[in-house]
């Protein structure tokens, strides 16, 4: 009841399987082993590296752990933290070393899969989409859409479909894409398609009112 588990990937591309896959912990990442403390320490650390600047409300939303069980972590991580200030006043931390671009930089279109964490990463997530996409894009049943950034922020969903030889991307766009953001789209969709439909010929994008 208390062995340390992994639910791992199968042989299929870009999925699980219909069956899950558990392993002992150890036999897929080692047999490394830190007190709680330095394993905290390890999480808020990677956390900040994919999602930061970010608050102690956000790291904790992530986690799952209480601010109070943070807060010894990063103050422990404090020599590799840089403290910023948000909009609104919200003391914010990052890594020192992160890249942090200008606020006038625009970020370049991403497809996201179901489920990313980039959507979910934040407490507040209104950095990512209003309250109306969110309920666009988060079913009742709590699932998660395939999402479109426009940057940085939800701007579509997106599904796909093989027929034959043929890979689909479907996109549903939450606002009117300019001949340029459709080549930008059709480009990143290609991509995406080579992974998940590889033994597929050719790729096309269909866009869906």
């Amino acid at each position: 009841m208390r062995t340390a588990i992994l639910h791992v990937p199968g042989a299929e591309p870009h999925a699980f399987g219909p069956r899950n896959r558990f392993v002992a912990a150890a036999a897929w990442l080692g047999a490394l082993e830190v007190e709680e403390a330095d394993g905290v320490a390890r999480l808020a650390r990677r956390y900040f590296a994919a999602f930061g600047p970010a608050s102690r409300a956000d790291v904790a939303a992530f986690t799952g752990l209480a601010v109070a069980t943070l807060t010894p972590a990063l103050n422990a991580l404090e020599p590799e933290l840089v403290r910023l200030t948000d909009e609104r006043g919200r003391e914010l931390y990052d890594l020192c070393d992160a890249l942090r671009p200008p606020a006038d930089v625009a970020a370049p279109l991403r497809l996201l899969g179901e489920w990313d964490n980039v959507l979910l990463a934040h407490a507040d997530r209104t950095r990512m989409f209003d309250d109306e996409t969110r309920r666009r894009v988060i079913r009742k049943n709590g699932d998660v859409l395939p999402t479109i950034l426009l940057d940085g922020v939800v701007g579509g969903t997106w599904w796909w479909r093989r027929k034959k030889e043929v890979a689909t991307l479907e996109a549903t766009p939450f606002v009117k894409l300019t001949r340029a953001v459709k080549a930008e789209l059709e480009r990143e969709a290609e991509l995406a398609l080579a992974i998940l439909e590889p033994t597929a010929t050719s790729f096309r994008v269909e866009y869906v009112a």
